[in-house]
């Protein structure tokens, strides 16, 4: 049955624009509240889309800034 869900998440893709706006807002997150607030209020779809289509250095900086803060509640 996940497959069968897994299998339907590309049709759920965002507009070009939309994608972009997710993306600057990724960027500019600088605490764990604010990539929370944005999981919050986007599907994990969008957010996986978005951080995707961002270059390598800008994914790490993201991946860091949730490693290091995701860190501290393990």
């Amino acid at each position: 049955m996940a497959i069968e869900l897994l299998s339907l998440e590309p049709a759920l893709t965002l507009k070009n624009s939309e994608n972009k706006m997710l993306q600057l807002a990724l960027l500019k997150a600088k605490t764990i509240g604010e990539l929370t607030a944005l999981i919050v209020n986007s599907t994990h779809v969008e957010i996986m889309q978005a951080f995707e289509e961002l270059p390598n250095s800008h994914q790490q900086r993201v991946q860091k800034l949730w490693e290091v803060d995701i860190s501290k509640y393990c």
